[in-house]
């Protein structure tokens, strides 16, 4: 293993990969609050407590992507 030319480029490469991982983490709460979910909040918390596991987060996933929404106030 070398040594990197620029601690500063690794870093930044940290930040990046870490915010992207970041992101696809928090999807499934992010689609349940965009869908107005009525379950939006223990989906969120599933997918904090659990979603470093692959079926936590899937399960997570699958429940955000149901259909009980809550119906359009219009």
């Amino acid at each position: 293993m070398t040594p990197s030319d620029s601690p500063v480029a690794d870093t930044i490469t940290f930040l990046t990969v870490l915010a992207v991982c970041l992101f696809f983490y928090i999807v499934p709460t992010m689609i349940a609050v965009n869908r107005h979910h009525r379950q939006r909040m223990a989906i969120g918390a599933l997918n904090v407590i659990l979603g470093w596991a692959i079926i936590g987060w899937v399960g997570a996933l699958v429940w955000a992507l149901t259909s009980d929404v809550e119906p359009d106030a219009g």
